[in-house]
């Protein structure tokens, strides 16, 4: 069973907050509106989210910061998202031609933050499917799914997000940034790979820039920084976008939640048990941060745990010295509900099918449990 062949075969439409589906290829119509933002909808394919609006921002001549956007989407995907941006009107964004991406304006509003979806529709080609497979993809319009973070949360071709994350809460600057920029994902081409290793052998930060592949834009822009002022790690750091430094912090939380979920299902199973933290009705896992409540009985042995086994105290993730990816830490629901789900197309060894997830929640994650795999942990760590 395979996803991806093709960005195309993997669309994400999100879905505004009053119900909105972003569809794919529509030729959107402008309303006037009141506020100081354009309000866009930004179609791409085979685009990470990051790059892109760094990529609209060049061309718009203005600071990445004056672009909001609701969440990122998968990179190898057909996507569309909302975005805003300060300052600019309809025949600027005009002028951004940029390969397989569109900024087609909607209106004039208030700037798009992160949160700011109810969800997402995914419509997915799955492919070379066998028989006894197939059969595992008859389900009914509605059905819960063990609620893990996809793959893509720590990285698809390098899972290392999660790894950077952990050197961030534990204080270690130097090393989040020598594992961002050194450590090598089996999915990376060689160049890269080659690039990363030499990195690790020299730490010559100023050479670096001569070989590292353009491509590699946020590497070469902590390079860049680096080789001006060798061991300023923070600032380093505070050179990348905001929100990727956040998604460090993040992936390391998701890793944590992936394992506490992983562990409740073989110990205990998503049913709700004394001890439990309920939110809307559904039994949560730890988003560990330095305000977590943490959950009583057996629910909250496997959460303290799982932090003991890491050397990690939820204090840690106050982090002193980069107080902008510090995290209070949430409540997850450990189980995600699947709506309007339907099989579109199909033919002798693939299928086409269409569903839709609240904010927060993986198509990928689906996929695995029609799939039968049990958790979505990377390797690493």
């Amino acid at each position: 069973m395979e996803i991806k062949e093709n960005p195309k075969d993997f669309i994400v439409e999100e879905i505004t907050p009053d119900g909105t589906v972003l569809e794919v290829g529509k030729n959107w119509e402008f309303s006037d509106g009141n506020g100081n933002q354009l309000v866009c909808v930004l179609e791409k394919v085979n685009w990470d989210t990051n790059r892109a609006i760094k990529a609209i921002s060049k061309r718009l001549h203005v600071s990445r910061k004056r672009i909001g956007f609701a969440g990122t989407k998968d990179k190898r995907a057909w996507t569309t998202q909302r975005i805003s941006i300060w300052g600019i009107n309809t025949e600027d964004v005009e002028g951004v031609k940029l390969k397989a991406l569109r900024v087609c304006p909607l209106q004039y509003g208030d700037r798009v933050n992160i949160g700011d979806l109810w969800g997402n529709r995914f419509t997915i080609r799955v492919i070379h499917i066998s028989r006894d497979e197939m059969k595992r993809f008859d389900l009914p319009r509605e059905f819960r799914v063990p609620n893990f973070f996809g793959i893509q949360r720590f990285g698809e071709k390098r899972p290392v997000t999660h790894l950077v994350g952990k050197a961030i809460v534990l204080g270690d600057l130097e090393l989040a940034v020598k594992t961002y920029l050194t450590w090598v994902g089996p999915g990376e081409k060689e160049e890269t790979k080659d690039a990363r290793r030499r990195l690790s052998e020299s730490w010559d930060w100023k050479s670096a820039l001569g070989y590292f592949p353009d491509h590699l834009s946020f590497e070469r822009t902590l390079l860049s920084y680096l080789s001006m002022h060798p061991r300023d790690y923070a600032n380093a750091l505070r050179k990348l976008p905001k929100n990727l430094v956040k998604m460090f912090v993040h992936g390391y939380q998701s890793f944590l939640f992936n394992r506490y979920l992983d562990e409740r299902m073989v110990k205990i199973g998503l049913d709700p048990v004394r001890g439990d933290i309920i939110v809307n009705g559904i039994p949560t896992g730890p988003l560990y941060g330095y305000n977590l409540e943490l959950a009583t009985g057996e629910p909250g042995e496997i959460e303290s745990e799982i932090i003991r086994s890491e050397g990690v105290g939820l204090g840690d993730f106050r982090i002193s010295q980069l107080p902008e990816a510090s995290s209070k830490g949430a409540r997850r629901p450990i189980f995600t509900l699947v709506r309007d789900y339907e099989i579109l197309e199909s033919g002798e060894d693939w299928l086409k099918i269409r569903f839709k997830l609240e904010k927060g929640s993986y198509a990928t994650t689906v996929l695995d449990w029609i799939g039968g795999v049990k958790h979505n942990l990377p390797d690493s760590l």
